[in-house]
Order: C-alpha cells, then sequence, then structure tokens
C-alpha cells in the first residue's frame, strides 16, 4: 500500500552564477508543491500504513521550518539552489 501527503512551501532565492543580464541573477520567489509518499503494509493494530500526524511532524522538522519563506541561497548546502 502507498499513500500521500502533499505540502506548498513559498521560498526565494538567486542564482549568482548566470550572467547580471539574467532575470533569474535577482531575487525572485517560487512556491514548491512536495508530495511525500510512504510505502508499506498496513499495521492491524492501527489501520495504517503510516499516520499522517508522523508524516506531518516529520515534513514540518526537517523540510517545513527550514526552508519555507526562507532564502534558499542561506540554507545550508544552497548556495546556488538551481
Amino acid at each position: 500500500m502507498e499513500v500521500y501527503r502533499s505540502f506548498r512551501i513559498h521560498a526565494s532565492r538567486h542564482l549568482p552564477g548566470l550572467a547580471d543580464e539574467h532575470i533569474c541573477k535577482n531575487m525572485h520567489g517560487h512556491t514548491f508543491n512536495i508530495t511525500i509518499s510512504c510505502v508499506g503494509k498496513i499495521n492491524d493494530k492501527t489501520g495504517f500504513v503510516i499516520d499522517f500526524y508522523d508524516i506531518d511532524h516529520i515534513f514540518n522538522n526537517y523540510i517545513h521550518s527550514k526552508i519555507d519563506h526562507k532564502v534558499l541561497n542561506d540554507v545550508e548546502g544552497l548556495d546556488n539552489p538551481t
């Protein structure tokens, strides 16, 4: 069984490696749609593959809190976020 949970975040970036006249060299924003999928057997006790509460917790702690409404260039490892 496979379950999906979708999220949306907003972030900005600039691409410093581009030519000065390229529009994306300047700061600009994006909306990102992120879908997390989980594959597994249904737990007989809970009736879930995974509890959506757990997916939300993982997303909020490891993705949302780090990049939503942030400048991606300021996130460790994303100095040139193509």
